[in-house]
């Protein structure tokens, strides 16, 4: 009887081990990512800052509206009482206007002065149409669009023009994430796996044709945190391949993907996602009977023999994975390197399919029905299949001007590899292809 509790004893005491081991790990591991992020995500704001400094801010409004009112505090006093009177009633710049109005002309000029200049600041920048300040002109009503940023409604104000979103062209994010089996649901943060590769459809559905944008993983951008217990704790720049991490391995690390990229595309609406694990790569890759590419580079022979450098080989099997996903993790930046080999075997994998179903029509209907237990997506049936028929419906291959990368620099750091964007050139590239010129 002893020998059993002692025996059950031990049991408890290695599972609460474990478990104490894998939190600490869990917290050494955010706090360290917190950690090497925090240069990124201060750069950013002072990129930022710049910005909106260089093209004229709500601070330099209200700065200049401070230094007009000072001096405009003597010159009032200098005009006629009942001039600046009627103004002020006129304007309804607020209520102690309207009662200077009623009062003697001597006593109003200094009051009203001083009591609208607080109270009036925000007002006058809409309803005033004195000429002595081009600052007064400024309009704050709905029709005024962040610059460079969606507006909610399709609409994006950039370097003095605005665009509408282009409804033709539908923007479907494809994730590839480095867990096998089953996509299942699970409960703590950081068991569902990790986004390890990003990729946004461009698909133009009036003309059949796609373009791929290709987002590095190490891309810092600002993501939503939680903890264990799946908690919010807030956003802060992280890499863009943690948000699927404080997810659950299924949906709702989808959605944190979507928020997160469509954050980064300056509010990009999203029409979609899908998620397939490392367990689909066979079963595409064997569908289409092969997928014949040019080893680039090396240590893939460590893996697999076959694959030498500068031969010409079919991948089968496992041998697709490990071309798609290899990485020497001893030397930096090799995830930003890798993207050069998935973009290869993406151009590849397309064309083989391609001749594939022109011998067989149900080719994709009955590939998506083998991947259903390794993929989620939010998407109908029939749209993720409208997606895959643009590819092979499609008069041309997809050329290398049609897979793109974000703009950006890959940056070495003490603790990781990092992604750092070139705002300007993504704003550029998202309207290029997502948007259209208004006036």
């Amino acid at each position: 009887m002893k020998k059993r509790y002692k025996k059950s004893y031990l049991y408890t005491a290695g599972a609460v081990f474990v478990v104490l081991c894998f939190m600490g790990w869990f917290v050494k591991f955010s706090y360290g990512s917190y950690q090497a992020s925090r240069a990124a995500r201060e750069k950013l704001a002072a990129h930022e800052q710049v910005e909106r400094a260089d093209k004229g801010t709500e601070i330099s409004a209200d700065m200049s509206i401070d230094k007009s009112t000072d001096m405009s505090i003597d010159k009032s006093t200098d005009k006629s009482a009942d001039k600046s009177a009627d103004k002020s009633a006129d304007k309804n710049a607020d209520k102690s206007a309207d009662k200077s109005a009623d009062k003697s002309a001597d006593k109003s000029a200094d009051k009203s002065t001083d009591k609208s200049a607080d109270k009036s600041r925000d007002k006058s920048i809409d309803k005033s149409t004195d000429k002595s300040t081009d600052i007064n002109s400024i309009t704050q009503d709905s029709d005024v669009l962040p610059e460079g940023r969606d507006n909610g409604n399709g609409k994006i104000h950039y370097q003095g023009k605005t665009y509408r979103r282009n409804t033709a062209m539908r923007a479907i994010l494809c994730i590839g994430v480095d867990t096998k089996g089953e996509m299942e649901s699970h409960t703590a943060s950081g068991q569902g796996g990790q986004a390890d590769g990003v990729f946004l459809v461009a698909q133009d559905a009036a003309r059949d044709r796609v373009k791929i944008l290709m987002i590095p993983r190490d891309t810092m951008t600002e993501i939503t945190l939680f903890d264990l217990s799946g908690n919010e704790l807030g956003k802060d720049v992280q890499h863009l391949t943690l948000a699927y991490a404080y997810g659950d391995g299924r949906e709702k690390s989808c959605e944190l993907m979507a928020e997160a990229v469509s954050n980064l595309l300056g509010g990009l609406k999203i029409d979609g996602y899908a998620a397939v694990n490392m367990s689909a790569i066979p079963v595409l890759n064997d569908a289409a009977g092969g997928v014949t590419v040019t080893i680039q580079d090396d240590g893939l022979e460590k893996r697999d023999p076959e694959l030498q450098k500068g031969k010409t080989v079919t991948l089968q099997g496992g041998q697709a994975e490990l071309f798609i996903r290899y990485r020497d993790i001893t030397q930096s930046q090799t995830a930003i390197s890798r993207m050069s080999r998935q973009k290869q075997y993406m151009q590849g994998y397309l064309e083989a399919v391609k001749k594939s179903a022109s011998k067989n029509d149900q080719l994709i209907p009955d590939l998506m029905n083998q991947l259903q237990i390794y993929m989620v997506t939010n998407m109908p049936k029939d749209q993720y299949l409208d997606m895959a028929l643009s590819v092979l419906n499609s008069q041309d291959s997809l050329e290398d001007g049609d897979f793109l990368t974000v703009p950006g620099e890959a940056v070495e750091t003490d603790l990781y590899d990092e992604y750092h964007v070139d705002l300007d050139g993504l704003i550029q590239l998202v309207l290029e292809l997502f948007y259209v010129e208004m006036y």
